[in-house]
This record gives C-alpha cells, structure tokens and sequence, in this order.
C-alpha cells in the first residue's frame, strides 16, 4: 500500500479513535431562532477523545441537517454536513478536512481531504479527494460516519 494511503487511514484513524472516554455532548440543547424565523437550530458540542466538535442542527423543509466543525487537539480540522430525510434517515455527509501528518524522515504537511457519501442506494456511493487526487474509501470510514451521525441525531430534536 503506498505511503500516502497509509498516512490518510492513520490520520483518518486517530481522528476517530476513542481514547476509552465516552462520547460527551456538553450543551445540548440550547436552541436559537433568527428574528422572524419559525424554525429552531439546536446548538451543542460533541467530545470524543481529542476531537471537540461544535454542531448546529436544523430542520428543513424535507427532513434536518446538521453541520459540525470539528478541531482535533492541535493537528487538524473538519468541517461536515450530515443531511437526514424526514424518518430520521442518514441520506448524504460530506466533510473538508486538514490535517497535520508527519511523513517519516520528512517536514510535517498539511493533508487536505474530502469525502462526500450517498446512502439513498441500496449501497453507500463515496467519493474522496485526498490533496487534489481520488483517494480510496474504506469501509471503516463510512461506518464511522454512520455512527457519528446516529450520535448527532441522538443529541438533535427531531
């Protein structure tokens, strides 16, 4: 496997490693309205190991959305969007990441990754970008992204 891929698994994986601490959600529920809006957003934060994530969830006029800006400690960043039909269901996310990696013998550099994912099929569609170049999707990301969306709807009204 090249160096790279085994870079991008890393790094995906200790952003979401779980250091044996729960999962914490630390203001759940505090809701805003925009002047002249009928809707509610429910703001919080989402703790998972060294990820500290900010989430806004709002409804929409075919289900609710969440978006999530997540920083992990001092190495990276992602920002993410979580779209759910009007059951509840997971229907698309896509997330912009940074991310510090350290290359061996090399200076560190920023990694830049996107990752979009369709799950109204019968099978999830990913498509990821890693610098600029198709990346592979493993499975372990979408079910990561799976459960980081089930947590989110679980701390969002419905």
């Amino acid at each position: 496997m090249p160096r790279r891929s085994l870079l991008t698994i890393l790094a995906f994986c200790l952003a979401c490693k779980r250091d044996g601490r729960p999962a914490s959600n630390d203001s759940a529920g505090s809701r805003t309205a925009p002047a002249g809006a009928e809707s509610t957003a429910t703001r919080g934060v989402y703790v998972d190991g060294d990820e500290r994530a900010e989430w806004v969830a709002a409804r929409t006029g075919s289900g609710s959305r969440i978006d999530e800006t997540a920083r992990f400690g001092d190495d990276g960043t992602a920002k993410r969007t979580f779209i759910f039909d009007a059951s509840g269901a997971l229907v698309r996310m896509t997330e912009e990441r940074a991310q510090t990696v350290f290359p061996g013998n090399q200076s560190p550099t920023t990694m830049h990754t996107t990752l979009s994912i369709d799950f109204t099929g019968g099978a999830p569609t990913a498509v990821k970008s890693v610098d600029g170049k198709p990346g592979t999707v493993q499975q372990f990301e979408i079910d990561n992204v799976r459960r980081r969306a089930t947590a989110l709807r679980r701390l969002s009204p419905r």
